[in-house]
């Protein structure tokens, strides 16, 4: 039966994930089989496809088995099919102009479903292969008005591959996204940044736009929208060792102008130049003062996790600067003003900033003064829950038994 075979190939599926040796083997067997299958079947078939276009290298033989079932398939199997064809497009761009063929004509499709995966497909054949902007761009700019709203949504995004590869419609397709990233809904503002942000990592030249809309969306109000801001800054810290120099003042205009949910995004960000920016550490420290006396958990555990980062930096330096020095002496007064807050979960932070301050650089006066506030604060605390920590505290924060004062 149709639930027995769907079964085996997911057994099938399993075996060529843990085992990607076998992969020859299980096409083979699919290879025998594909033409007979139906329904439930089919779809197993297809899973076990879609992880052998992930992990083999059997792309046009794949193509070659599975393209005449685009053109009877149910919708939910042609929406499988479009998905692995999204995968061979943006590995083998030889193969883009058939599959641009056979997704093409599904723009009409009666099914919203269809539509949209069939323009998301679009999007990744151009990326692949530019020469096909003009037909894709037609296309897609006219799905921007289609009665689906998700079909809309992955116009939008499909518009940023087209951004990408080809400059005669750059400038038009940024005046349409750029005023969607204020739009009321957060899936248009989402799609339409993922569009900008995917046009600017092929174009050095729209980086430098692209990362003041990432700044700014790290305010927005909706949680995966800053998640967003966040790869984005992320991926073009890691790609140019200027972009931290450039991001740091600006995060520095919202650090403490906005509300806490937001301000825990902020922090993130800081924490991601942490890590790679020693000498923007004095300024970092700066901006954590008021983190870690947060009624917010999230926010503190933001600011707690920045400093962990700066630290870990910091611990592998051999002489900070006097910048770093002041900058940490100065973070470290306002753990100890957030220790004697009037709340156990803010208290606990402020020990948990002392003590990763301890572990990290040992040898620095600011260790011993943090060693002497967690043993005091062990004789005066009334919680018994804080009490636990501080002991664990103070046991992470001795010194190594070899160290050399």
């Amino acid at each position: 039966s149709e639930d027995i075979q769907k079964i085996a190939f997911e057994a099938l599926r399993k075996e060529i994930e843990s085992n990607p040796d076998n992969i020859e083997y299980v096409f083979t067997i699919l290879s025998e089989k594909f033409d007979n299958l139906r329904g439930l079947a089919l779809l197993g078939a297809l899973d076990v496809i879609q992880s052998i276009v992930s992990l083999g290298d059997f792309d046009l033989e794949i193509f070659n088995l599975i393209r005449p079932a685009a053109k009877s398939s149910t919708d939910i199997v042609r929406v499988e099919l479009f998905e692995i064809f999204s995968e061979i497009a943006a590995s083998q761009p030889s193969l883009t102009e058939p599959i641009y063929k056979i997704v093409e004509s599904n723009m009409s499709h009666p099914s919203a479903e269809v539509r949209e995966i069939a323009i998301s497909t679009l999007g990744i054949c151009v990326n692949a292969n530019p020469s096909l902007s003009k037909a894709v761009y037609r296309r897609v700019k006219n799905a921007k008005n289609d009665e689906s709203f998700k079909v809309q949504l992955a116009a939008i995004e499909a518009l940023g591959h087209i951004a990408s590869v080809d400059r005669q419609y750059t400038s038009e397709i940024f005046d349409s996204l750029k005023p969607l990233l204020s739009d009321r809904d957060w899936q248009v503002r989402l799609a339409a940044f993922n569009g900008l942000f995917t046009a600017s990592k092929s174009r050095k030249e729209l980086q430098g736009e692209v990362r003041d809309d990432a700044i700014l969306i790290l305010t927005d109000s909706t949680g995966v929208i800053r998640d967003a801001g966040l790869d984005a800054l992320r991926w073009m810290i890691n790609k140019s060792r200027d972009a931290a120099d450039y991001i740091l003042p600006k995060l520095g205009k919202y650090v403490n102008r906005v509300e806490s949910p937001i301000q825990a995004s902020i922090y993130d960000a800081l924490s991601i130049i942490a890590e790679k920016r020693i000498l923007l550490l004095p300024t970092i420290f700066n901006y954590l003062n008021q983190g870690f006396s947060n009624e917010l958990l999230t926010t503190r555990q933001s600011a707690l996790k920045t400093l962990e980062k700066g630290m870990s930096k910091l611990s592998k330096s051999r002489e900070p600067t006097k910048d770093v020095h002041n900058a940490l002496n100065k973070l470290y007064n306002k753990l100890l003003q957030a220790a004697n807050n009037s709340l156990v979960g803010i208290r606990k932070t402020a020990y948990d900033g002392i003590t990763i301050i301890c572990v990290a650089v040992p040898s620095f006066k600011i260790a011993k003064r943090g060693r002497t506030a967690i043993d005091r604060a062990l004789k005066l605390e009334k919680d018994v829950g804080l009490l636990d920590e501080l002991e664990k505290a103070r046991i992470s924060s001795k010194p190594p038994l070899d160290f050399d004062f």
